[in-house]
């Protein structure tokens, strides 16, 4: 197939110009489809498997979780530093457990 670039700009095949969207799918149709059909691969299943934004907790998905283990004296260290868990939070039955400590990336308050 031969093509050429006309006076105008358009790409003209065989002398028919692409002049819409419609003529410029055409050769992707014909030639292109068939030819990778081979890989496509039918659908697990049949419905819209997509979720709407209001389910997901994106202060969850956008954070940074590690877990820790609390000592004896409510202590647990993180990124090279000891904290210690506040007597007024009255935390004895957590001692010798994993703490999961979250780090959020996006704040409501940002902007952007």
């Amino acid at each position: 197939m031969s093509s050429a670039l006309s006076r105008t700009g358009s790409l003209s095949a065989n002398n028919d110009c692409i002049r819409d969207i419609v003529s410029a799918n055409e050769p992707s149709k014909r030639v292109y489809h068939p030819a990778h059909r081979r890989f496509a691969i039918d659908p697990v299943a049949s419905f819209d498997s997509h979720r709407a934004e209001a389910t997901f907790d994106l202060e969850a998905i956008f954070s940074v979780q590690c877990a820790r283990a609390v000592t004896n004296y409510c202590k647990f260290s993180a990124n090279g530093r000891k904290f210690q868990v506040a007597k007024e939070n009255d935390l004895r039955g957590l001692t010798r457990n994993k703490i999961l400590l979250r780090r959020k990336l996006l704040r409501k308050d940002d902007p952007s």
